[in-house]
């Protein structure tokens, strides 16, 4: 049941619904995602930490098998409280959201891109699609 539930949350929207029923505990709590950048640009920088940028479409396949398993890892959802994660839905604003694309030089999603917490992007941080323990490494590596 659990499992499945992981399934219907990753494809309705990366778990944006409500919470699943008490007695679900090996269900992630889900990591907190604002959707406006500037803000969680200024956000990070002030707090001093780091940001995760996720861009994403509902129509892509890859995207919502990222938010299904890797994104919902116990392990990733805890490393990432030390960010500040922004989630981008490229078909809620697909021209502004396509300029946002272009500045960091990719059209393919998913795209994850990480800042340290300087604001300072790692251009040898971003990643698609990929498995939760290199996520993971790339995650413990942002400062």
């Amino acid at each position: 049941v659990g499992g499945a539930w992981l399934v219907v949350a990753g494809l309705a929207g990366a778990g944006w619904g409500p919470a699943p029923a008490q007695g679900a505990a090996s269900v992630p709590e889900g990591i907190h995602w604002v959707s406006d950048l500037e803000d969680a640009g200024t956000r990070a920088r002030s707090e001093g930490r780091p940001m995760l940028v996720d861009f994403y479409s509902r129509a892509c396949i890859p995207c919502r098998e990222m938010d299904a398993t890797v994104l919902r890892d116990p392990r990733v959802v805890a490393e990432a409280r030390r960010f500040v994660a922004v989630k981008l839905d490229i078909g809620a604003d697909e021209v502004a959201s396509r300029l946002r694309l272009e500045r960091y030089g990719s059209a393919q999603l998913p795209l994850y891109v990480f800042h340290d917490s300087q604001g300072r992007e790692l251009p040898g941080a971003r990643r698609g699609k990929t498995d939760v323990e290199d996520f993971l490494n790339v995650m413990r590596s942002v400062k």
